[in-house]
């Protein structure tokens, strides 16, 4: 279960919640110009954009959740059960979990990355024994535009995404289409009338009364949306990355909110935000006090090796620090 939400003020952001019942040991890891991509069924990359997100790394290859390259073209997976179709291994196949560095280290925009998708078929391609495939859909934006990807029975469908919101299945004509149910939500108190008779409005807020409020996916998609359409804050990059984070938690998972059958509890695991136009990736964990910063720095972009931050579970930023433009 995941968010993903686009926020434009002065800048571009992209931030989205991880929510799963488990953790991995996930990091933030910066990939470098010439830190070698080994594909699967494609050829090694040993130069391309650097990038930088959450990840796990179980070996050499950086398995990403989200990221942003150099050029501020973003990209996250999100879980797409009974929906993912995937291609048969062919020779130019890439697996499900290389498909945001392959990706972010070739395209600058939306464009390029779409029309790269629409060349290379996304194949059922397990990682290992203990890491089988995934079904997912993937969230591609830029400062420009936001497109859904999605592998379905009838092929790929590359969906552009007027909200900027993806959440899980079903695929994004489904939640657009539903967003019709709630046309008359509105920030603004109501008239106050039923029919012809005055009534009075006993709380604030009776506008948005009809608003989604559970966790599952149509719904978290409706209250995101919602909140998203309306939000409101000042364009500097303190109020702009903490509206982000404000939103994000409208639709985050406290812990004993959702149950799995196994009796484990679904919590969101991390939320991240990152800004398009720095590549500062900022984020908190569910058991954090604060939010911790990385950026793409400069200095490092050509390097060779992965540069691998574990994510902290207490504030303690790092360079450059959260807001210092503040």
């Amino acid at each position: 279960m995941c968010t993903v939400i686009s926020l434009t003020t002065a800048h571009t952001y992209v931030g989205r919640n991880l929510d799963l019942e488990y953790r991995y040991r996930e990091e933030v890891v910066h990939t470098p110009r010439r830190f070698p991509l080994s594909f699967r069924r494609q050829a090694m990359q040993c130069t391309h954009y650097a990038m930088l997100g959450t990840a796990y790394v179980p070996e050499a290859f950086p398995l990403y959740y989200d990221a942003v390259n150099e050029h501020g073209l973003y990209m996250a997976g999100l879980n797409f059960p009974q929906y993912a179709q995937y291609a048969l291994a062919g020779d130019s196949a890439i697996a499900p979990f290389e498909v945001i560095p392959f990706v972010l280290a070739q395209c600058r925009t939306v464009r390029q990355a779409c029309e790269c998708l629409r060349h290379t078929p996304i194949a059922r391609i397990d990682y290992n024994d203990r890491l089988p495939c995934t079904p997912l859909h993937w969230f591609l934006a830029d400062r420009e535009e936001c497109v859904a990807a999605e592998p379905t029975a009838d092929g790929l469908l590359l969906t552009p995404d007027p909200i900027g919101v993806l959440t899980n299945s079903p695929p994004l004509s489904f939640h657009l289409a539903n967003l019709a149910r709630y046309t008359s939500l509105t920030p603004q108190p109501p008239r106050g009338r039923f029919g012809n008779t005055a009534v009075s409005l006993y709380s604030r807020g009776m506008g948005t009364e009809g608003l989604a409020g559970g966790y599952s996916s149509t719904a978290r998609f409706v209250r995101a949306a919602y909140g998203r359409e309306h939000s409101r804050c000042d364009a500097s990059e303190a109020q702009s990355v903490m509206q982000m984070f404000h939103l994000l938690d409208s639709v985050a998972h406290p812990r004993g909110s959702v149950v799995m059958s196994d009796g484990r509890y679904e919590i969101t695991v991390y939320s991240s935000c990152c800004d398009l136009c720095t590549g500062t990736y900022y984020y908190k964990t569910y058991d954090s006090s604060g939010l911790c910063a990385v950026a793409l720095e400069a200095d490092d972009r050509n390097a060779s090796c992965l540069f691998r931050y574990p994510m902290e579970d207490v504030f303690r930023p790092r360079s450059p620090s959260p807001f210092s433009d503040a």
